[in-house]
């Protein structure tokens, strides 16, 4: 895992993936000021959004005794392969037309 960042608007704590390779949902905490709010689910379109506009999502996990305490692992980023546009964690740039977000855990 990641030294903490600067600024990050976003952790990804669980990915759920639909049959073709895509992100159904993700299991997401937003920065609210100075702390992480409660958990949503968002649809790959709205991460895809958030990505686009520039915000900084990492994946990661919540410290067990310390309910607003990440772990911070590798940054999301949009990669474009083959025309279509998919959602990858860290550096892996390979040629998967899929989503894949590495180390996050799959619900």
């Amino acid at each position: 895992m990641e030294k903490a960042p600067r600024k990050v608007d976003a952790v990804v704590e669980a990915v759920h993936y639909t049959p073709e390779g895509k992100i159904d949902f993700v299991r997401l905490h937003e920065r609210r000021g100075a702390v992480f709010g409660d958990h949503i689910l968002v649809r790959r379109e709205d991460l895809m959004q958030r990505l686009r506009a520039k915000q900084v999502i990492y994946s990661g996990r919540r410290l067990a005794p310390w309910g607003n305490q990440f772990e911070f692992g590798a940054p999301l980023r949009l990669v474009n392969h083959n025309g279509g546009e998919w959602v990858r964690c860290g550096e892996d740039d390979s040629a998967e037309a899929r989503d894949l977000l590495k180390g996050v855990p799959v619900l």
